[in-house]
């Protein structure tokens, strides 16, 4: 699979496709859906109105893959 963040802080993984930020949730057992077709887009702006620590976090993920 393409470069993933796997984020414990939020419960889920993400990737970036195309510049795209996108996230699956985790399973219980820390395994994730690797069917990148089965995943989900960040809205960026339901980000918007989130606590900052949440976009913090986001923001750190993005620069992150992107940097892979």
């Amino acid at each position: 699979m393409k470069n993933i963040f796997i984020s414990e802080q939020h419960g889920c993984v993400y990737t970036l496709e195309n510049n795209v930020l996108l996230t699956t949730p985790q399973f219980t057992d820390g395994r994730y859906d690797e069917n990148v077709d089965n995943w989900d887009e960040v809205d960026e702006l339901a980000l918007l109105g989130e606590e900052q620590s949440i976009q913090d976090h986001v923001s750190y993920v993005i620069k992150t893959l992107q940097t892979k």
